[in-house]
């Protein structure tokens, strides 16, 4: 069997970044955010477009300079070298991860519940 040594571009990776943005935030949590934010919610948009748009130009500033298929976690190591903070860090990146994955979860929860 042929390995296919394919990487992806530039547009691949905007679609998985904008698909992930959509399906996880209007499609599975939208109901909770409008539970919480009440009659704020517009200005919770506005505030979370703009530091959505502050996390994505660091990551493009960051992403340019230190180039590494580690991701955020090379930021962190060359922001502080290979210490317990780092590692302390990483595990605090991971259990973002898992946090995010559980609200996810819980978001379409609803939508499965009438079957």
């Amino acid at each position: 069997m042929k390995a296919d040594n394919r990487k992806i571009g530039l547009l691949q990776a905007t679609s998985i970044a904008v698909g992930t943005m959509i399906g996880a935030s209007i499609f599975s949590i939208f109901g909770l955010g409008a539970t919480i934010a009440g009659h704020n919610l517009p200005l919770v948009f506005v505030a979370s477009g703009i530091v959505a748009l502050l996390v994505a130009y660091s990551y493009a500033i960051m992403g340019a300079k230190i180039i590494s298929n580690a991701g955020p976690m090379e930021f962190i190591l060359q922001a502080f070298g290979d210490s317990l903070m780092t590692g302390a860090l990483s595990f605090l990146f991971w259990l973002s991860y898992v946090v995010s994955i559980s609200l996810f979860a819980k978001g379409f929860a609803g939508y499965l519940l009438p079957f």
